[in-house]
């Protein structure tokens, strides 16, 4: 009879916990996740980090313009484009060609700075590798691919577009399309 008793509240204690984890238990609502990607045809694909880039260019001084306009700043910083599982069977190169809003009167330099508290008077100048300016809207000299994984090397920097540069936020934007041949 003791073992009968025992196997009982054995049996009620494990009942009671399962009861007890039940009502506990409650689905709360906890957020969304977003997957974007494509589906490309071409020779490679782009790493996924520099699909939607984002590249500091760090603080220049108005001094360093020298109040006058096409002045470059002496800051430039890197913008590599990582192409993924490349197949030369496919194509042997790749040119990129950056789009974006030019400045006015520089149509090759991409405006910056916009909104309250934006910067005026100063661009962003796009270099490919050679260290040449690449104008916005003009494709790349190709670069010669190998199967598997490339980097593209560009640079970027700060150019004065008008005689007065004044202070502010120097943000700005372009995307980029890539031709493979």
């Amino acid at each position: 009879m003791k073992n009968s008793v025992k196997a009982s509240l054995v049996s009620g204690l494990f009942i009671a916990m399962g009861t007890f984890s039940q009502v506990q238990a409650e689905d709360v609502a906890g957020g969304t996740v977003r997957f974007l990607g494509t589906v490309v045809n071409g020779a490679c694909a782009v790493d996924a980090g520099d699909v939607d880039k984002v590249v500091q260019m760090g603080q220049v001084r108005v001094a360093d313009f020298n109040g006058t306009a096409g002045t470059p700043a002496k800051l430039r910083q890197d913008v590599d484009i990582k192409l993924l599982d490349c197949d030369t069977s496919v194509a042997q190169t790749a040119a990129v060609t950056f789009k974006g809003t030019g400045s006015p009167g520089y149509n090759g330099i991409l405006s910056a700075g916009f909104g309250a508290g934006a910067a005026t008077g100063v661009g962003i100048q796009l270099f490919d590798t050679t260290g040449e300016p690449l104008l916005l809207n003009t494709r790349s000299t190709a670069t010669q691919l190998i199967d598997g994984t490339n980097t593209l090397h560009f640079r970027a920097g700060y150019i004065s577009v008008s005689d007065t540069v004044t202070p502010g936020n120097a943000d700005a934007t372009a995307t980029f399309d890539i031709t493979y041949a």
